[in-house]
């Protein structure tokens, strides 16, 4: 009887906690999502962007409340750690080839969150072998759209933007002299 007592004992400290980790990391999400949305709001994004840039979020808090919950749990951390490097190395592999894909993604949350031009911006890619400038359509998950002033659609990979010199001219359509053209 000692022996069952001290195991829901336990059980109701695991579910305690279980609940507490729970209910911290949902306010740590809901508070992340009101900062990202903030920031969302003052840029002019599309849709699909807002969906995106939640859907990340999201899945950053899943992976860390089935962390925690790993833990409170008591799952053996070298068993997890070994799924962990397993899943990795196959990830890895699947995306050697693709490498560009990774580094777009992630140029694609730099220019999210820390680059001067937005869409309806005008800039110009500062470039001596294939100078660029236009109006920014679109900043998607993987390139950046630009129509110039020919009329012309461009798509640039989020990597090749980081890579190259930027100039934003104007920073909202209206403003630019060429607003002329359909966005």
């Amino acid at each position: 009887m000692s022996d069952f007592r001290e195991f829901i004992q336990e059980y109701d400290l695991k579910v305690v906690s279980t609940i507490v980790a729970v209910a911290v990391l949902y306010v740590m999400k809901f508070l992340a999502n009101k900062v990202a949305l903030r920031r969302i709001r003052s840029l002019d994004f599309t849709l699909d962007r807002k969906v995106l840039i939640a859907k990340m979020l999201n899945l950053f808090f899943l992976i860390a409340i089935i962390i925690v919950l790993l833990a409170v749990w008591g799952v053996n951390s070298s068993q997890v750690m070994l799924f962990i490097s397993s899943t990795a190395t196959i990830l890895g592999v699947a995306f050697f080839a693709d490498w560009s894909i990774l580094s777009n993604i992630t140029a694609s949350m730099i220019l999210f969150f820390s680059h001067p031009m937005k869409i309806g911006s005008y800039i110009k890619v500062l470039d001596k072998d294939m100078p660029l400038e236009g109006t920014v359509k679109d900043i998607a998950f993987f390139f950046i759209k630009l129509r110039t002033d020919t009329g012309e659609d461009v798509s640039i990979p989020n990597n090749v933007i980081l890579q190259k010199s930027i100039s934003v001219i104007y920073k909202h359509a209206e403003d630019n002299p060429n607003a002329d053209l359909k966005l």
